[in-house]
């Protein structure tokens, strides 16, 4: 059992925290019941089509990380929130939620991405996604250039479910190959399963992506083999 206090839309535990939380979750509560189910400007739907449903079941939960933690401290916390979402998806297996980390209103955009860059595969392995959201945060939508949908007022770590579009974030450059190569076989692993044929069609993808990798490997390691051999002849 956790010991943190985790809480929901409807269960709202947030004045119980530090001063600051209840401020900043004020603050959010416009951007996850308002923003996220608003009509997407740049494609049809809302902007994301798994909050309404998510905010029905009351499966989007809260939880706060204080000033005074550590990097260290942080991580530890983040690694019980994956703990707890996963213990209410055994119990919901076909829900779709989500948890968000709040942290104080000006903990620094660097060390965001950071804890996010740094947690991110323990989340992937366990078909999650960890997605870091700031005011000024320079990620573009996927559907427009000029649009910015991952900037909240208050600066958040978000918890969520693996889904199939995600594998345009699988690729990222801030993460090694052999990172990535993890990143692509918990998605197959997650997908492969699927019916729906413009699943089968990302899984395919990430599949071809994935032996690429290990062909530029292989290849790399047949290049330093050779001159070894080489070395060693002349």
């Amino acid at each position: 059992m956790s010991r943190l206090n985790f809480w929901s839309l409807k269960t709202n535990s947030a004045s119980t925290e530090a001063g600051w939380v209840g401020a900043v979750y004020d603050e959010l509560l416009p951007y996850v019941t308002g923003f996220l189910v608003a009509q997407h400007p740049h494609r049809k739907g809302v902007v994301c089509p798994f909050v309404p449903r998510a905010i029905k079941e009351d499966a989007i939960f809260f939880v706060s990380c204080p000033v005074e933690d550590t990097n260290s401290a942080h991580e530890v916390r983040i690694r019980e929130a994956v703990e707890y979402y996963l213990a209410y998806k055994s119990g919901h297996p076909d829900s779709f939620g989500a948890i968000i980390i709040l942290f104080p209103k000006d903990y620094s955009p660097e060390k965001l991405v950071r804890l996010q860059v740094t947690n991110k595969t323990q989340c992937v392995k366990r078909a999650l996604m960890l997605g870091a959201f700031f005011k000024e945060n320079p990620a573009p939508s996927l559907h427009s250039r000029e649009w910015f949908p991952l900037r909240t007022p208050n600066p958040i770590l978000v918890i969520r479910d693996l889904v199939p579009s995600d594998l345009v974030f699988l690729d990222p450059g801030n993460f090694s190959i052999f990172k990535k190569i993890t990143f692509l076989r918990s998605f197959i692993r997650r997908f492969r399963v699927e019916k729906s044929e413009n699943v089968k069609g990302q899984v395919r993808k990430a599949h071809g992506i994935y032996c690429r990798y290990l062909t530029g490997i292989a290849a790399a390691i047949l290049g330093l083999i050779g001159l070894a051999i080489y070395a060693f002849m002349f």
